[in-house]
């Protein structure tokens, strides 16, 4: 059986990684399943992070960070910058970001 992920938010906002050896009584932890939204996001920049570079896309004030493969995945859905569907968090290596699960046509 494959264990669950539990992605760490901090006022909502998902941590690109997380302190585990810290209390932090401040986060919350959420499924990828509780933590999907529906939405538009535009490209904004890319990021290097501890162990993974991506992009992040913006919604509002809020950022959403995504990974270079996941950024691929999600190119063919753009259009001028912006895609819409439905996303969820992953985890790659020590590190959040935000997938595509489902483009809006």
């Amino acid at each position: 059986m494959k264990k669950e992920i539990l992605f760490p938010f901090r006022d909502g906002v998902l941590q690109r990684y997380d302190n585990p050896w810290r209390l932090q009584s401040d986060v919350a932890r959420k499924t990828a399943a509780d933590a999907r939204f529906r939405g538009s996001l535009a490209l904004s920049r890319n990021y290097r992070g501890r162990s993974a570079a991506g992009m992040i896309f913006v919604a509002g004030d809020m950022e959403y960070p995504v990974f270079l493969k996941d950024f691929l995945d999600m190119a063919p859905y753009m259009v001028r910058g912006v895609v819409d569907g439905e996303f969820e968090p992953c985890k790659k290596g020590a590190n959040y970001g935000w997938r595509l699960v489902r483009s809006d046509p």
